[in-house]
């Protein structure tokens, strides 16, 4: 398990055991040798270093009244709507984008979107010969 992720998929873990269990809880990130993690549930062995120690505390249910239930229905029924409503804009673009991209070439807007890329990703490392050649380039193109 990847180092960023196993530490939330633990805690993710020890919380949801937490209201199951009588007491408190505590969970370590334990660093051995050659840079090794491991997680366990309490203090570290002797022969692993401590990266990162939490206490859990015990979870109390929340329990929800009728009007936050009703809020909570609300609010997933906006969020499916939505997501529908999205999905379908961008289900239309793609449709659209793939009418057009049957049709003619351009080539200078395909030379000046093709410049501006190359002048936001390499824009700290780019010189004036570049930059030039870059434009004479959609020169050329745009004739």
């Amino acid at each position: 398990m990847r180092t960023g992720q196993g530490w939330r998929a633990m805690m993710g873990v020890l919380v949801a055991m937490a209201p199951l269990s009588s007491g408190a809880a505590e969970l370590s990130r334990c660093i051995g040798h050659g840079g090794a993690v491991s997680y366990v549930s309490g203090a570290c062995p002797a022969n692993l270093r401590t990266d990162w120690h939490q206490d859990l505390a015990p979870v109390a249910p929340v329990v929800l009244d009728a009007d936050a239930r009703a809020r909570m229905a609300d609010a997933r029924a906006w969020q499916a709507r939505n997501r529908a409503e999205v999905s379908s804009l961008v289900r239309s673009q793609n449709a659209r984008s793939r009418s057009r991209s049957t049709g003619t070439i351009d080539r200078c807007g395909a030379a000046r979107s093709k410049r501006d890329r190359t002048r936001d990703r390499d824009f700290r490392t780019m010189t004036y010969d570049r930059a030039v050649a870059l434009d004479d380039q959609v020169r050329e193109a745009c004739r």
